[in-house]
């Protein structure tokens, strides 16, 4: 059958057999070369592909429909089943009829010879073997996924769902609808009615109809049950968390099932039939299987299907969305047949559509899942990032959602995101505009950033060794939680950090780090308990904390230590240059300039250094911190120094080293590379150094003079060695 477009007079042909949708290379508007994808016609002659084009249908169904056709070397241009699924587009070849499946409206084509007869995408022999072994376990169980009628009984649990209410009736008046929402409803209505999902009401009770628009441009139709939820006794039982779901299935070979119409297959207790009711311009209408939107829904769902499954412990559940993780094909196949199985026993029916069978990386609850963890998907990073500047609290708190829904795969999210907090405080209400600053303005971009560094979480293993990386600052604690691979290296099994409350922030070093301690290991606590582990800190004292005396901790410092008391951890310390993970997650982030030289020499590093046409080796002090004092940053405040040109007319043995690349003046007199720090880089110094760790000023002062020298007032040089 064929059918035209009104826009361009281009002739398609409908073909439900054809998996991508064709335009002849003749339509295309630019030159054209020859791609990598080469499709096939049903009698196995080769296709050449020219790349795509997207073009806007108009097929005289009242809306446009848009496409992305892939251009190849056929005389017919095609709609293929990618497009007639993704519009809702039904072939009546009886009646040479297209049909919109959302608004009922028909456009009617022509049956013609073509030359074309389908088109399918080209497979390597092994793939095109193991997907026909998953197409013919597929019809083996074809009954699953044919329409179901009406609400069923689950075979295997007498589920219903109940709705328990306090109060007197909730009865609303109909709103009005207009145009192709009308039209919508009614089809939707309709539907429901046929298969047995709703009835015709004598209900006391009403709530109101609710649209809802779906990705395809059709719509979601349901009631408005927001007082009656209001009055609803809410049911208990736990909805998995989406992280420990993921984080318990490794696996080389994944599968996701989605049930058909879940929330419909599952009976409203007879006794509260009446409270689903449902008023509309056309009539009063009740459930008979579970409304979307109803409270309660998803419990009911999450305990029927744990149920259901609760002899597989290789598939997982969260509401109506199963994930199936095996090591090979041959063992994934054999656990989708027992999973078939045990939904046609429990009459559960399978949504073909939104099904993925034998994949080595799928799409599962918004993360995009494969053998080496889990992270989020490209098209939700790329979502991010596009994401505008928000004007207003409702839209910034919507983008932190957005971001947060990840927060188990970054790093210093809460450092990171603690301006954008800043700014929704004090707003009168939730539309209020946004007063940006350049603080925050900088950390919705690394909030944008941050999510496109997102790390791959790995699985979780139980006999792997594991450690526990922590750190704190003034403002944020943070750690990661890693875990040994059998190659040796450490991979990352989840992220936390918090912004400090103002309170907190007032803790000392120790009490700030201890908190970072005990609230990490808090956080990991379902993982770390029963767990042999290191907990690393880059706070020495720390080491000690469990030998010391209780009469000398105070309250707040006895409990977290008897909290960490309970778990089977080592303290070690680690140098903040050596806890690089757990620091970045309460750290500020590094500038630019900073990614390659992020300290200004490592501790004890050896550099060579020219001297009288002779290499000699020289011992580099440190300045472990602060990070924006670079190499780079040193040597360009140098070149407009006037002090410097003094010293090195002094008795100080001041040479000019090579340090990633930039030449900086560095004292050398005691067999110790000390920088010279110019004026302007000095109280930076101070104060960065100050804040990490919060010791006195003298101690300060002594801890620069340790690692660089500069001049006083009066223009005597300070060092360690002497003034």
């Amino acid at each position: 059958m064929h059918v035209s477009d009104k826009r361009d007079n281009i002739l398609f042909l409908v073909d439900s057999g054809s998996s991508v949708s064709l335009l002849p290379k003749a339509r295309s508007p630019k030159p054209l070369t020859v791609q990598p994808l080469t499709l096939y016609a049903a009698n196995h002659a080769p296709i050449a592909t020219y790349g795509t084009l997207k073009k806007t249908l108009n097929l005289g169904l009242r809306r446009d429909f848009q496409c992305d056709f892939t251009i190849a070397d056929v005389p017919l241009a095609i709609l293929g089943a990618d497009f007639l699924a993704h519009h809702g587009l039904l072939p009546d070849c009886k009646n040479q009829e297209i049909i919109d499946s959302l608004t009922g409206l028909r456009a009617k084509g022509s049956l013609r010879v073509a030359p074309i007869h389908s088109v399918s995408t080209l497979e390597t022999a092994e793939e095109n073997t193991v997907a026909q072994q998953y197409a013919r376990l597929v019809d083996e169980f074809s009954d699953l996924f044919e329409q179901s009628a009406g609400p069923v009984q689950i075979k295997s649990l007498p589920v219903k769902h109940n709705i328990i209410t306090t109060g007197p009736t909730i009865s609303e008046r109909p709103r009005r609808l207009t145009g192709d929402r009308l039209a919508a409803a009614k089809k939707v209505f309709d539907d429901l009615l046929n298969q047995g999902i709703i009835r015709p009401s004598n209900s006391q009770w009403a709530s109101p109809l609710h649209l809802v628009p779906k990705r395809n441009g059709s719509w979601r139709v349901t009631g408005d049950y927001r007082r009656l939820n209001a009055v609803t006794v809410p049911d208990r039982y736990p909805l998995p968390i989406i992280e420990d779901l993921l984080q318990e299935s490794p696996g080389k070979v994944f599968s996701t099932v989605d049930l058909q119409k879940a929330f419909y297959q599952i009976p409203v207790a007879e006794q509260d039939i009446e409270k689903t009711a449902v008023t509309t311009p056309f009539g009063l209408f009740e459930f008979l299987g579970t409304s979307l939107g109803l409270r309660n829904s998803a419990q009911t769902m999450q305990r029927t299907i744990n149920h259901v499954l609760r002899k597989l412990p290789f598939a997982k559940a969260y509401v109506d969305d199963i994930f199936v993780a095996s090591n090979s094909h041959a063992e994934h196949l054999m656990h989708l047949r027992q999973l078939f199985e045990t939904l046609r026993e429990a009459n559960l029916k399978i949504n073909r559509q939104k099904c993925t069978f034998g994949k080595p990386q799928v799409l599962y609850l918004g993360y995009q899942v494969s053998s080496d963890g889990f992270r989020p998907p490209p098209a939700k990073i790329e979502a991010i990032s596009d994401y505008p500047q928000p004007t207003n609290a409702t839209e910034l708190r919507r983008f932190l959602g957005m971001v947060n829904y990840y927060r188990q795969c970054l790093p210093r999210a809460a450092h990171i995101q603690a301006p954008l907090h800043e700014l929704l405080k004090g707003l009168p209400n939730k539309k209020a505009k946004l007063r940006w600053t350049e603080t925050a303005l900088q950390a919705f971009k690394s909030c944008k950033e941050s999510i496109v560094d997102a790390t791959c979480n790995t699985f979780l293993r139980p006999d792997a060794e594991l450690a526990l990386r922590t750190d704190a600052s003034n403002i944020a604690i943070g750690a990661a939680l890693e875990q040994k691979e059998p190659d040796g290296s450490w991979r990352p099994l989840g992220f936390f950090s918090r912004k400090l409350d103002p309170t907190q922030r007032k803790y000392s070093t120790y009490d700030r780090e201890l908190l970072a301690v005990s609230a990490s290991i808090k956080h990991f606590e379902r993982i770390l308990e029963g767990r042999t582990f290191t907990t690393w800190t880059d706070h020495r004292p720390l080491v000690y904390a469990a030998q010391q005396r209780s009469d000398k901790a105070s309250p707040r410092q006895v409990r977290s230590l008897e909290f960490i008391s309970r778990f089977n951890t080592t303290l070690k310390h680690a140098r903040g240059e050596d806890n690089v993970v757990a620091d970045a997650l309460s750290r500020t982030e590094p500038s630019e300039d900073t990614a390659q030289d992020n300290e200004v020499c490592n501790n004890n590093e050896t550099l060579s250094r020219h001297q009288d046409d002779q290499i000699s080796n020289v011992e580099v002090s440190t300045i472990s911190m602060p990070s924006v004092l670079t190499p780079s940053s040193i040597a360009e405040a140098q070149a407009n120094d006037d002090e410097l040109r003094n010293l090195q007319n002094s008795s100080l043995d001041l040479q000019r080293i090579v340090l990633n690349g930039f030449d900086v003046w560095c004292d050398v007199a005691h067999g110790v590379v000390r920088p010279y720090l110019p004026e302007r880089l000095r109280r930076q110094a101070f104060e960065v150094l100050h804040n990490l760790s919060h010791p006195g000023i003298r101690t300060t002062a002594r801890t620069v003079a340790e690692k660089s020298i500069f001049t006083l007032a009066n223009g005597d040089p300070v060092t360690k060695h002497g003034s």
